[in-house]
């Protein structure tokens, strides 16, 4: 503001006869500097340790109303943790933004330091300016076949007290007439067709999500040979998130919903007090089991986080997740804990990313 009180002093001091192109470079450099001003707050500068506001995006993997109330402590508990490891943080800002993709481009333009997304998202945004530091860790769960059968026994798939690194997507088959004719088939251990899928509506995630849609994408490449670009456009409806891709198989609005491996037991009480019916377990079937997954990770921007600040913000998490109240906190993930990794970790993830990306060109 300083600075156009002196160009419009000036303007009136020569009677306006000052040249233009002087006028518009002292403005030019004028917007510039307030641009700096008001950005530079996100950012540490160099020698300083303060930051005004932390901001951490998450993807909408869970009802957003859900995540903001559970993940809530998270804010005081960053701000604990970070002062321990000698940064002064005023503020922990905590959004879920609209898609997988939003919180991939929050990281890469550094409107957001933390982004805890999928190991899909992170292959896909890796080299834009997104960095892993952690991955989540888990406990398994009762059934980790490879056989879409044996997680069919109409009972609870419950978490056990192994701690894993991975989880498997599967793909279930909803109460719709067509999601129960593939479930039949299954069943009756009869081989899918192209026909029998591609017929069907499937409920889809974000392009990068792992579970939601990219190892899935590979699993019709290894039994067909063929993707979902490949499905009619009347085929494919966007989820929303798998609250509401569970919530459009409850309804029949589609038929098929790909999620994560423990998708149904997050959705059982939704799904008879909510949306009406009686029971997830009996009324749906996995009628697919993708590979293993790469946990999801803790990632942060290249563009406002150095490696100082990463170092902290990995040491931060991993704290936190060993109080009570932390591991409330990121439990809406299923996450149990956090473990440091590297880009080298993702190389799968890479993989299936450029697969999918190469099937949808």
């Amino acid at each position: 503001m300083i600075a156009i009180f002196v160009i419009i002093r000036w303007w009136d001091a020569t009677g306006g006869k000052g040249k233009m192109k002087l006028l518009k470079n002292l403005i030019v450099l004028t917007l510039i500097a307030l641009l700096v001003v008001g950005c530079s707050s996100d950012k540490p500068t160099e020698g300083s340790n303060k930051i005004d506001d932390l901001k951490v995006v998450f993807v909408p993997s869970r009802d957003a109303k859900d995540i903001k109330e559970q993940t809530e402590p998270l804010k005081q508990l960053l701000i604990d943790e970070l002062k321990k490891e000698g940064y002064e943080v005023a503020k922990v800002s905590i959004d879920t933004l609209t898609n997988y993709e939003a919180a991939g481009e929050a990281l890469v333009s550094g409107s957001a330091h933390v982004g805890l997304i999928p190991g899909g998202t992170y292959a896909a945004y890796s080299e834009k300016g997104v960095k892993v530091i952690l991955a989540s860790t888990r406990n398994g769960l009762k059934y980790d076949s490879e056989k879409p059968m044996d997680w069919n026994t109409g009972e609870a798939n419950e978490n056990n007290t192994d701690i894993v690194t991975y989880y498997r997507g599967i793909i279930i088959a909803g109460p719709s007439e067509k999601g129960q004719a593939l479930a039949n088939k299954v069943k009756n251990n009869q081989e899918l067709t192209w026909e029998d899928v591609s017929t069907a509506v499937w409920c889809l995630a974000s392009l990068t999500s792992g579970s939601g849609y990219q190892y899935p994408a590979v699993w019709l490449k290894d039994r067909f040979d063929k993707t979902f670009a490949d499905m009619p456009e009347t085929s494919r409806v966007e989820s929303g998130g798998y609250p509401g891709a569970a919530n459009k198989m409850a309804l029949g609005q589609c038929d098929v919903a790909p999620g994560y491996n423990d998708f149904r037991m997050d959705n059982a009480e939704n799904w008879v007090k909510e949306w009406g019916k009686q029971n997830i377990w009996t009324e749906t079937a996995v009628i697919g089991v993708t590979d293993k997954i790469q946990n999801d990770t803790v990632s942060v921007s290249a563009k406002i986080v150095d490696d100082k600040l990463a170092g902290a913000i990995a040491n931060a998490f991993i704290n936190l997740a060993k109080t009570e109240a932390g591991a409330t906190a990121i439990k809406i993930y299923n996450h149990n804990g956090y473990s440091k990794v590297t880009d080298a970790d993702y190389e799968g993830a890479k993989k299936v990313n450029k697969l999918v990306q190469e099937a949808n060109k």
